[in-house]
């Protein structure tokens, strides 16, 4: 039974019994009338309906009186009911609304919990519930029916789209002890819900920003005790939470720094926030440093303990220190540059100079700073300057590198390439520019130097006969001399882009080829002689000098070729060598006479023996034949002397060369008197050489040497190996010997030490040993004898 109920029983029964005292009154008055009151019986019924009357109007004089209350009852219980805010409802036993307050009276629907009138709720049966918060209010509808108050939270569609969180109370409504329907209220809970949905997002913020937080974040007792942190403490100290319980604050800190971390402590013990920079070890022995926030924990105006925020600020403390090094490295740069470095506002005016725009204008600083830099601008070119400089800003200063004209101090020009950058504030908007300016007169006049020498030297180079040609790696050719066109008749223009071994001799291409990789790899210029072809088909001697042309990192990126046509010289060479050998077999001829002679006239004798029919003929014929074969022999070597041969290089044993030669001219030391002797060690290498021309140079020494000693002598031939893959082969004599200011002019084309001498000898000697890679050195003491070393190589090195 709800209070409602109980309190209209209660107001029912003062009235009942009201009434009855009045109706027992009335009728005790009658009887005593009719007793004590005289003539009373005479009256009749006039007496009764007297109090019949009486006890109408008192019957309805107390139930006025009694009414009273009822209405001011009703009306503080209508009123509750018309101005409550929350909505007051009444749904018969289908769940329908039958009644609805107007939530206290409001003028704008949408101030409704749900946003709909009285009217519209009744009309529309209630309002929308999700499908969920329906059947859930449908249970509890069902509970209240049942005779059970209910009171639960649900959500309903305002008016306007949105849900509605509120809070439902069901009553049963009873009559007479049946329920007839249920009471309900509903009180708006969505701003309640908010708070407390606004509430645990506070918390779950400060949960992430206080779990999450890079710094370490922790709480610490009034007794200095650590009492709790985030996961940040164990990344930044390597402790964990647990660990640092255990500490005090003394054993947490080095020594050095207790006692001002304590005196920062006990401030915000005292309510004032500490701000300070702390250095601490972390738990694996590296030291760190922090910046140490402290915030005073105040609960009811009493500080009860204090948060602690750590800030790890190590690598910022060594980025600053680098930083300050950096900031010092940048001053000694600008304050030590050879470049002059200047500073200046929007306006022009200066603000700093280093001591190269003092070296450099003349200028001393406190003459230029706080005036304006047109100073050092020429006037005729100050307002050009100033449009320049605009364009570059315009820019953004993408093209802030300028050649131009400054003026020095005692008025004279300067060539300077000036480079401009901003300078800006911390909002970064630029509030004036610095300049770095590099005096380029010097370089100005050496690149015209340049440009001159350029200019005459490529008047050498396209005047020039030589050839000069320049290649790429891949040997293209990337520049060809107008010579080209003179010598070959191939103009510059037909060959430049063209490979340039196309225009070789077959047979030099592969030896040019292995120079050219040698260039690349080695990086050392060459020599060496190469065919080249003309356009009527036939080939010029060239002799070429190579060299590599190196890039910046020290790379070579082409090869240059300057080559000679040596083709009128190498067969004028060739005559010589022909001269030079037709005058050695004219000396020898006398000789090879001698040698011829001598075994003809055994022959003859032992012809004459055979005549007279002499014994032991056998014996005869083997000696006949021993002085032929010696005849054979002198006359083959001859031949081979005086004939020409075609060049050809091939693997000789020098040990039999020089035996060959030593039978050759044996005669002829006999014929002076002369003992040659050889000495050649074991296993020596053989020589790559063209065998006719080093007999022609073994032939001109020996005879040099033989010829060295009229009154007889020895020469010493010596066969050794010597260093780095070379043959050294020496040829010592006893003769009269060369004073030493002559040896150096060996060689020299016509200069000969011999009365008859053409001096032709040594020459080609000399050009036939530079041809097999190797080299002649002549030693001599007068009266003592001469030494003559060649010097040849094993494995012969590439052959020009």
């Amino acid at each position: 039974m709800s209070d409602h109920t109980r309190e209209r029983k209660r107001d029912r029964l003062p009235r009942r019994s009201g009434a009855a005292r009045l109706i027992l009154l009335i009728g005790a008055l009658w009887l005593l009338g009719k007793w004590w009151l005289p003539g009373a019986a005479s009256w009749g019924l006039w007496y009764d309906a007297l109090f019949v009357l009486l006890a109408a109007v008192g019957a309805e004089w107390q139930g006025r009186r009694a009414s009273r209350p009822d209405r001011r009852a009703l009306e503080r219980y209508r009123s509750l009911y018309e101005y409550n805010v929350d909505s007051i409802f009444m749904l018969d036993l289908q769940g329908r609304i039958s009644e609805f307050n107007p939530a206290g009276q409001k003028q704008d629907p949408r101030q409704y919990v749900t946003g709909y009138t009285a009217q519209e709720l009744i009309h529309n049966h209630g309002a929308r519930f999700p499908e969920e918060e329906r059947v859930k209010c449908q249970a509890h509808f069902a509970d209240a029916i049942a005779g059970r108050e209910q009171v639960f939270e649900t959500r309903a569609f305002h008016k306007d789209g949105h849900l509605v969180d509120m809070t439902v109370y069901l009553i049963p409504m009873r009559e007479e002890g049946e329920i007839v329907g249920i009471y309900g209220i509903a009180t708006d809970i969505t701003e309640r819900k908010n708070e407390r949905r606004r509430l645990i997002e506070s918390e779950q913020r400060y949960k992430s920003l206080f779990e999450n937080n890079p710094d370490a974040v922790y709480s610490i007792s009034l007794k200095g005790r650590f009492l709790s942190g985030n996961p940040a403490c164990k990344k930044i100290t390597g402790y964990t939470v647990a660990e640092w319980a255990k500490f005090s604050m003394r054993q947490m800190l080095p020594e050095s720094s207790f006692e001002r971390c304590y005196e920062h402590f006990q401030k915000a013990v005292q309510g004032i926030p500490q701000k300070f920079e702390l250095p601490l070890v972390r738990k694996d022995g590296e030291p760190i440093e922090l910046t140490v926030t402290l915030i005073p924990i105040v609960i009811d105006d009493k500080v009860t303990g204090v948060y602690g925020i750590a800030k790890d600020i190590t690598e910022r403390k060594r980025a600053e220190m680098e930083l300050r090094g950096a900031k010092e490295q940048l001053e000694s740069f600008i304050s030590n540059s050879p470049d002059a470095i200047y500073m200046c506002d929007l306006d022009g005016f200066v603000h700093q100079v280093n001591r190269g725009f003092v070296r450099m204008f003349g200028y001393a600083a406190d003459e230029v700073i706080g005036g304006k830099i047109r100073v050092i601008i020429p006037d005729e070119l100050f307002n050009d300057e100033l449009e320049r400089i605009k364009e570059v800003w315009a820019s953004n200063w993408e093209y802030n590198c300028i050649d131009t004209i400054r003026r020095h101090k005692d008025g004279r020009y300067l060539n300077i390439s000036l480079t401009l950058s901003p300078v800006r504030n911390n909002e970064g908007i630029v509030i004036g520019m610095a300049g770095i300016a590099r005096d380029m007169t010097a370089r100005y006049e050496m690149e015209e130097a340049l440009r001159q020498s350029e200019t005459k030297y490529r008047l050498i180079t396209e005047n020039m006969s030589d050839l000069i040609g320049v290649s790429n790696r891949e040997g293209v050719l990337e520049y060809a001399s107008p010579s080209f066109k003179t010598l070959t008749g191939f103009g510059p223009e037909e060959l430049i882009g063209k490979q340039a071994f196309k225009l070789l001799h077959p047979d030099d291409g592969r030896v040019m080829a292995k120079h050219i990789l040698k260039v690349l790899r080695d990086k050392e210029p060459f020599q060496t002689q190469f065919r080249i072809l003309c356009t009527d088909g036939q080939y010029l001697l060239i002799e070429g000098h190579g060299a590599p042309v190196l890039n910046d990192e020290g790379e070579v990126d082409a090869v240059v070729i300057v080559g000679r046509d040596i083709t009128e010289r190498e067969r004028t060479e060739e005559l010589l060598r022909k001269s030079d050998k037709l005058s050695v077999v004219g000396e020898l001829a006398a000789g090879v006479a001698h040698e011829i002679r001598n075994p003809l006239t055994a022959i003859k004798g032992f012809i004459q023996l055979l005549q007279m029919g002499g014994d032991n003929k056998a014996h005869y014929y083997e000696i006949m034949m021993s002085e032929l074969d010696r005849i054979e022999f002198i006359i083959h070597e001859f031949l081979v002397l005086a004939k020409p041969q075609a060049v050809r290089y091939q693997k000789k044993d020098m040990r039999a060369l020089l035996h060959t030669i030593a039978a050759l001219l044996d005669t002829q030391a006999i014929l002076n008197n002369v003992v040659i002797r050889m000495d050649a060690e074991d296993d020596i290498p053989l020589i790559e050489c063209e065998e006719n021309r080093l007999k022609q140079v073994f032939i001109n020494v020996m005879k040099n040497a033989i010829e060295a000693m009229p009154s007889g002598g020895e020469l010493l031939i010596e066969v050794q190996k010597a260093p780095e893959g070379m043959v050294l082969l020496r040829f010592t004599d006893t003769g009269c010997g060369i004073p030493e200011s002559r040896i150096p002019k060996l060689g020299e084309p016509f200069y000969t030490t011999k009365e008859k001498g053409t001096g032709l000898g040594l020459m080609v000697s000399y050009k036939i040993i530079e041809e097999h890679a190797g080299t002649i050195a002549v030693s001599s003491v007068i009266d003592e004898g001469t030494v003559v070393e060649i010097l040849l190589p094993a494995v012969m090195r590439e052959r020009a």
